[in-house]
């Protein structure tokens, strides 16, 4: 019997963990969705002294030719360094594009957002601290733009996540492709352990 609550635990989403409504996914036809993709190759950025990243675009051309499969009519902007599709991926576009994604949406519709960042990443080596709404950026996870600018963890969070943090008729999907970004790029109140396979809260949200 122990086995068995031990395994349920390791099933349990974080959403029933932490006492919030357990997150469902709409059917594709019914829901709006909004995505945005960033990848960098670095290729195209002569003289920026920083390691080529060959397929970074390639990748993340395939995940938004993936969504759009999926999901008919969705709005997928695509902001990489090659200067072929919706903007370049510097920090002022970047962040422009995420105010756009979590910007009018309909009250009380099924909306799902999707960010993916493909490129380098970089972090400090002091943990990051929230208190409230007052966030401590000492310590950071960061997202280096094509511009060699960087997004910070507590930047993502107040553009990307705060803004929809209470609606519950949305639904974020991230995915980070970079290095260092795995733990707290978001600063969310949970984190995965993939070695007892639990969620933990990390701070109050």
């Amino acid at each position: 019997q122990q086995q068995q609550q031990q395994q349920q635990q390791r099933l349990t989403s974080p959403s029933q963990q932490l006492g919030s409504s357990r997150v469902t996914f709409a059917d594709p036809a019914t829901r709006e969705v909004r995505a945005l993709c960033c990848a960098i190759n670095w290729s195209y950025t002569p003289g920026a002294g920083i390691a080529e990243l060959p397929g970074a675009v390639a990748d993340t051309q395939s995940v938004a030719s993936a969504l759009r499969a999926r999901y008919a009519g969705a709005n997928v902007r695509l902001l990489v360094d090659d200067n072929r599709h919706d903007g370049l991926a510097t920090k002022r576009e970047v962040l422009g594009e995420i105010d756009r994604l979590v910007s009018n949406i309909t009250p009380g519709r099924e909306t799902l957002l999707f960010f993916c960042f493909a490129g380098h990443g970089t972090a400090t080596t002091q943990e990051w601290r929230r208190s409230g709404d007052e966030i401590d950026t000492t310590g950071a996870n960061f997202l280096v733009t094509q511009d060699r600018q960087v997004i910070t963890n507590a930047e993502l969070f107040q553009r990307l996540v705060k803004p929809i943090a209470k609606n519950r008729n949305v639904t974020l999907v991230c995915v980070m492709d970079c290095c260092r970004c795995s733990g707290a790029p978001l600063q969310l109140p949970y984190t995965y352990d993939v070695g007892t396979h639990t969620w933990a809260s990390v701070s109050a949200f």
